[in-house]
């Protein structure tokens, strides 16, 4: 399995806001069915906000997605202390959403616009900072103590938990083994 799919396989039930472009007849929620009506906003799972959206029913809604000065606090607060900084559990789900539709305002656009260019490659940029940044804090969280720490994961997304514990389990494992190993085991 790619990595890709592992991430998106984690966020699939992460919820994100839409708004409906059109109204939606009888939806299953569950045991329920739901009507949508044109210009609500709603929180649904990624997985069927991308069948919406898909199908044209709905877009993200814009007014949740990122700004460049809030991604650029983020890796601000990230850089300047050595601790993690609490982040929202849909961070990454956001983010992904916000830079897709700074795409998908640049392919609308007839000519190259300059600034909106400018602006995607800055909010790459800033984001790719936050992730590194966050993976260095987060290695060496678990190089310091491999045992996952309930309090330390209050602080990471979905994502960094799974990553973080995986990454407790590989070191947990390779220390027992060279223990066992250097003990004549």
């Amino acid at each position: 399995m790619e990595r890709t799919d592992l991430v998106s396989i984690i966020t699939k039930e992460v919820e994100v806001p839409v708004r409906v472009k059109k109204k939606i007849p009888k939806i299953p929620l569950g045991v329920f069915e739901i009507n949508l009506k044109e210009g609500i906003t709603i929180d649904v799972p990624v997985r069927i906000a991308e069948v919406l959206v898909e199908k044209g029913l709905a877009e993200i809604d814009p007014e949740h997605l990122f700004t460049f000065s809030e991604i650029n606090k983020i890796r601000w607060r990230e850089e300047k202390t050595a601790e993690l900084q609490p982040l929202d559990e849909n961070f990454y789900v956001k983010a992904r959403y916000t830079l897709k539709k700074l795409n998908e305002e640049l392919i609308k656009k007839q000519e190259l616009d300059p600034k909106l260019l400018k602006l995607h490659r800055m909010m790459r940029g800033l984001l790719v900072d936050i992730v590194k940044r966050r993976i260095y804090k987060i290695v060496n969280m678990a190089l310091a103590d491999p045992h996952p720490s309930r309090s330390l994961m209050k602080l990471m997304t979905k994502e960094e938990r799974y990553f973080y514990v995986r990454i407790c389990d590989i070191l947990q494992t390779w220390e027992n083994t060279l223990i066992k190993y250097v003990e004549g085991g």
